[in-house]
Order: structure tokens, then sequence, then C-alpha cells
């Protein structure tokens, strides 16, 4: 009762308002879109209340019921759990503390009000809701506390929140976590704790911690940090940035502010262009092999912002001792002073090729990277990667070595324009191919199928539509190491990187076999 009397005469000025900004100036119903943004705002609060104390998924058929939040939203109205929460007489005296302060809100936090608001209630994301949830307690109890919502924030922001289970156990979570403080704010809270609270990623509790500890010993780090975690990309995450920062086993602020700035410019050069982050691919590329794991394949790591992205890429490099080293050994040779593309480019182009370094293909040919979509690669050995299109080997890919041989010992050489060939992709668990077709008249044909079998190895096989062979080239091949097999009948022989990417091999090979091609 309290809270109708109350919300007649003193709360719904603020939601009359927030409607009328919406339809801003639209003819719409204005009372309806009212109604619709109360129901809303104290649906999504009761249920984060809901969440922290009733709505443990425990029995099988609870569970089949509600595996998904939205599937409780929609077969839940608000007055089905209102009471069980508001009974609760700490319940209702928070929700009226809330209230009372909604009128005090400045600007940058009403947008946590409009989400839960305008929003209808299945769009919200589970992030969403516990973001609100941290919001709403730190209206209540640390509205004085600077920290707390940037600290929940990073929390929430850098952990995974998929399941109905999630989304209980981090509403439960910051409970914990804002009843611990007591009369301390976060910050004088987390700096000698081990972890923060309960469920969220321990990567990001163990940042949150070290950061407080520089807020409190350096009053100067508080405006560095916040700047940075405020980056478009990281969004919290600046734990790696730190950890370039010490110097004799203490954090350095100037260091920081170095590593940071090269960071921030490195990833403002990707966002200007998508096809800049092939140029940042290869200048690290330079300083090793950081190419993290994903599933079967390894990566290059995209620069899309969902935080399952960010986890499975970048997340990878900036957590890992040894990925995170060349990194930062990328900045360290990076001058501010300089254009960033030119800085890239100079890194790469003083990085020495040479056909037994992998790498080195990649940070010579842009193109070999820009053809993987998906920014994957399949890695079988140092001397065998495929390229793929997407992300499948049954998709379309190619594999780096042949491909390589075909575009610069093949591709627009003159011995080969009166030699049909092609370089062919798969699409399946077949290796991608050369193809060289040579005659020396109508009555006889050769293809030369050139493949990479891994170990710094090709399989060279020489067939036709019959398999049958003069003598002469029967001699030719078999003089050259050829074996014919004899079931297929077709002639093949292993030979080894050095010998296939000697300059003049392949083309000395085929004068031979079209000079032995009398039938």
């Amino acid at each position: 009762m309290e809270i109708a009397k109350r919300f007649d005469t003193e709360y719904q000025d603020f939601f009359w308002k927030l409607a009328l900004k919406t339809i801003d100036g639209k003819k719409k119903d204005i009372a309806k879109i009212n109604d619709n943004y109360q129901y809303n705002f104290f649906y999504n609060i009761t249920l984060n209340l809901f969440a922290a104390q009733d709505l443990d998924i425990k029995d099988a058929k609870q569970k089949e019921d509600y595996k998904k939040l939205d599937d409780f939203i929609n077969k839940n109205s608000l007055i089905s759990f209102f009471k069980d929460v508001y009974d609760k007489s700490e319940n209702l005296l928070e929700l009226l503390i809330f209230l009372e302060r909604l009128k005090e809100l400045k600007n940058d936090q009403l947008s946590y009000i409009k989400s839960v608001t305008i929003n209808k209630l299945t769009v919200l994301s589970l992030w969403d809701r516990v973001r609100f949830h941290a919001f709403y307690l730190g209206i209540i109890y640390h509205k004085d506390d600077n920290h707390w919502l940037r600290v929940t924030k990073n929390l929430i922001n850098n952990t995974l929140i998929q399941s109905l289970e999630d989304y209980i156990k981090a509403i439960k979570a910051i409970n914990t976590l804002s009843e611990n403080l007591k009369n301390k704010n976060i910050l004088e809270y987390v700096c000698d704790k081990e972890n923060v609270t309960d469920f969220f990623r321990g990567e990001q509790q163990k940042e949150e911690i070290q950061k407080a500890k520089l807020i409190l010993g350096d009053k100067r780090w508080e405006n560095e940090i916040i700047t940075t975690e405020n980056n478009w990309y990281l969004d919290g995450k600046i734990g790696f940035l730190l950890s370039f920062s010490v110097k004799t086993n203490s954090h350095d602020l100037g260091i920081f502010k170095q590593y940071r700035d090269k960071f921030i410019a490195l990833w403002h050069f990707e966002k200007k262009n998508d096809e800049n982050k092939t140029f940042i691919y290869q200048a690290l590329l330079t300083k090793g092999n950081y190419l993290p794991d994903k599933g079967r394949n390894k990566t290059f790591c995209s620069f899309e912002t969902g935080l399952r992205s960010k986890m499975d890429n970048w997340f990878k490099v900036f957590e890992e001792d040894n990925r995170r080293y060349f990194l930062k050994t990328l900045l360290d040779d990076i001058s501010l002073n300089g254009n960033v593309y030119d800085e890239l480019k100079r890194i790469s182009n003083n990085y020495p090729f040479d056909i037994d370094d992998w790498k080195s293909l990649f940070i010579k040919n842009e193109s070999y990277i820009k053809y993987c979509w998906k920014q994957q690669i399949r890695y079988i050995d140092d001397s065998k990667i495929h390229l793929l299109r997407k992300t499948q080997i049954n998709g379309i890919h190619s594999e780096l070595f042949s491909k390589y041989l075909y575009d610069n010992l093949i591709l627009n050489r003159e011995i080969f324009d009166k030699i049909q060939h092609k370089y062919e992709e798969s699409n399946s668990w077949q290796d991608p191919y050369i193809l060289l077709t040579v005659s020396q008249n109508e009555n006889f044909v050769a293809n030369l199928k050139i493949y990479n079998i891994g170990n710094s190895h090709f399989k060279m096989n020489i067939f036709n539509d019959n398999n049958e062979f003069p003598e002469t080239i029967k001699d030719f091949l078999e003089s050259n190491g050829f074996e014919q097999d004899t079931e297929t009948q077709e002639y093949s022989k292993t030979i080894g990187f050095s010998d296939v990417f000697h300059e003049d091999a392949i083309i000395e090979f085929i004068k031979q076999m079209t000079l032995n091609m009398n039938p």
C-alpha cells in the first residue's frame, strides 16, 4: 500500500517525463507507454531480488521448464512472485530508498534506468540485468563510493553470464560483495583480499585487487586507470598493460602510460579501417608465434568486441606469458612519433624471409592472411598450414606452402605460359594441390599434381586419363626417383622443400619431361 501511495504522489512524474522523452513529440498513447515502463521497471527490479532468494533451479521439472531466463519471464507475471519478494521487509525498504533517490540521479546514471524500463522484458541480456542489480545496490548502499559501480561493472563485463544458473550466481555474488563491504568502500575492502567475491572470473578479480592497491597507494593512478578501462575494446580489462609497467618489483606510472598510449594507438588504427588488422598481425608475428588455439584451429585474433570473442582471441594473448611478451616487444618497437602504418610496415619489412619459417610467409604476403575470412588457420606442423576461408576443413581452404609455391614459382613464369596450370582449393579433407598439364603433342598428355604432405615434404603424382606412359617417359620418371603404383599405375615421388623451392627445380623438371615426351 505504501508503495502505491507514494508512487502515485511522488514517483509518477519521473516515469511520465521518461515516456514523454521517448516518444519525442510523436502521436502515441502516452498513458499506455507510461504504464508499460512502470511495469518493466518493477518487474526487472523484483526479478533480480527474486533471483537472489528463491529462483534456485533445483528439481528436474524446473530445470526443464526454465532452461533460459526468458522461459521464466514468459510464464510468470510480476504478480506471481511480487509477494514472495516484498513480504521481506528489507526488500521493501530497499525499494523505497531506491525510489526516493531516483530524482537525485545524474544523466550518466539514467542509462541504467532506461535499460530496464524502455526495453521489452526479454530484450535485456543477462549482463544488463546483473549490471542493473549492481547499480540498484550502489544507489541504496554505496552512493558515496565512486568505485563501486566501476569495479562491479568490470567484474560483470569480463565474466561470461550465459545461463539462468550463471545469472543467479552473479546476482548472489553482487549481494555478497555489497554485504561484506559494511562501512568500507570497495577499494579498501578488496585491496587486502585474495579474491573480490564469488563467481566472477578469477583473472578479473585479481586485476581489480591490483588496481585498488595502486589507486590507494598513489592517487595519480586513478584517472589513468579509468581512462584506460574506457577504451572501446578493453572495457575494464587492463591487467596486461599493468604487467608491462613493472620496474624493479613495482609499477611505474610513466611506463604504464607509454605502453597504454601505444596500445590505444594500435587498436585505434585497427578500428579506423578493418583491413588495418592485417598489418598488426604481420608485425606481431615478427616477435613470435602469438596465435592462440581456437578449437582445432589457430587464430590471428578477431577484433570483435563480444566477450566470448574476446576470450577466444586477444584475452589469450593478454593473459598467457609468452604471447603477452610478444605483444610487449611489439609495443617496444613502435614509436608514437611515427605513423602507425609506417611503423608496422617498417617492422614487417625488416623481418627476413625464410621458407623454413612459416611466419615469414604471412609477414611477407598479406594476401594469405586476408584469404582467411575468419582469421583462422589449421596448423598441422611448421611446414603444413591450411588457410581457412571460414573455420572448418570441410569448407573452402588452401594450403600455405603449396599456395606460395604456385604463386611464386609457377604463376607468371614464362615457361608455364604454354602449360595449363591451376591451384585447386579443397572443400574436404583432401589436400589442396597444384595441377600442371604437360603435353608435347595430341597423342600424349601428362598431369603433374603437387601437394603438401607435411614434415617439409611435397608429394608429386604424375598421371593421365588411362595412366599409360611411353617408355621414354617411364625411363625418365624412374631415373628421377618416381615409383609406379601397381594398382593405379600412377607415378609418384616425395620431395623435400629444399628441392622444390630451389628456383629452377620445377622449371628444369618440366623441361626435361617435355623433351622425353616421344610416344
